[in-house]
């Protein structure tokens, strides 16, 4: 069982969501609250994939940026920090975020702005991408340092929920500005 609080952007209680894993065919509990729900996860490696619920299944995809949480379920989207009990935000102070190689599409959309290039260094939460999505634009950061690779989309370009937009290398501090 995996209990986690949620706290909503614009709402002062944390939400407690608990999920009770069930058979080996995926099959799970998921309590929202006092709503629960029976249901069967089909996920990939990118944070998208797919819930079956009462027969309908609802597409889903989402990213953490260290206590913040964005869902896209169902051609909504919906932002959450994960609270420690006691009401502090999980994650602490000063702590580093893991190295994620890659930046994802959190959702179906169009990209706006790409706003680095391939071999740049950029820091944590710098603006690379803007994507928009139902009228929505969203600016994608990574939660670490590092060094853009590859950019693997184009102003203009519709991608899918979970493409990768970018690929990193770890950043090693290195100064570029030797004089």
């Amino acid at each position: 069982m995996a209990k986690v609080l949620l706290q909503a952007e614009g709402h002062h209680e944390p939400t407690v969501v608990t999920v009770v894993r069930g058979d080996d065919d995926g099959v799970m509990e998921v309590s929202v609250g006092a709503t629960r729900h029976e249901c069967r996860a089909e996920s990939d490696e990118n944070g998208g994939g797919r819930l079956l619920v009462k027969g309908r299944v609802v597409p889903f995809h989402a990213v953490r940026d260290g206590d913040h949480v964005l869902l896209w379920l169902g051609g909504r989207t919906y932002a959450f920090d994960i609270v420690r009990p006691g009401g502090r935000r999980a994650g602490g102070v000063g702590g580093e975020a893991a190295f994620v190689p890659h930046l994802s599409a959190p959702m179906p959309g169009t990209i706006l702005k790409v706003q680095i290039g391939a071999g740049d260094r950029f820091e944590p939460h710098q603006p690379l991408v803007v994507i928009e999505s139902m009228k929505m634009e969203m600016t994608l950061s990574a939660p670490h340092p590092g060094q853009v690779r590859e950019i693997r989309c184009k102003v203009g370009e519709l991608v899918d929920a979970g493409a990768v937009l970018m690929t990193f290398d770890e950043s090693k501090g290195e100064g570029d500005d030797a004089a």
